[in-house]
């Protein structure tokens, strides 16, 4: 599975809300729900492809600044995915303390991570997430043919109990 295949696949499993820096570009056309909930579409984009294409862009964007070097890159928002790395390294707060800055870094750090195929990847904390990831994997697959193994042995006893 391709990089930007995965990220679709990443983004069509979550939920999402509309941020208040997508609503000037989507808001003016809606469609009610029963429910209250608001479902925007404009000029044939979806809120969803929207917010796909703005999250690959982001992860080229985190790949890209966690191998440059140079101090006054041109590269859009380069410096500020930078100045994201050190404030990650200084922060006190931290995510679990409630770091908006520091939630939205792993965020990002964690979908690339889900997608990321390289061995030798630059990005910050990618192979201690893919490592944290595969070992999650595992315990789900453990616990899914656990579930299975005491399924067929419970059918087994209903029908030696049957048989008898």
């Amino acid at each position: 599975m391709s990089h930007s295949t995965h990220v679709d696949h990443v983004m069509a499993k979550r939920e999402y809300w509309v941020s208040c820096l997508a609503w000037p570009l989507v808001g003016h056309v809606t469609k009610r729900c029963g429910n209250g909930n608001t479902f925007i579409y404009a000029l044939g984009l979806t809120l969803f492809g929207y917010l796909t294409l703005q999250l690959r862009k982001m992860l080229d964007l985190l790949v890209h600044a966690s191998q440059c070097r140079s101090p006054h890159c041109q590269y859009p928002n380069c410096r500020k995915v930078k100045g994201l790395f050190r404030h990650g390294i200084q922060c006190k707060t931290r995510a679990s303390g409630g770091c908006l800055l520091c939630k939205k870094m792993w965020y990002l750090l964690q979908l690339h991570a889900r997608a990321c195929k390289e061995s030798e990847c630059h990005v910050p904390r990618c192979r201690d997430l893919k490592e944290h990831l595969r070992r999650l994997q595992q315990q789900s697959d453990s616990r899914r043919r656990a579930a299975v193994m005491e399924m067929m042995r419970q059918r087994a006893a209903e029908v030696a109990g049957n048989a008898g």
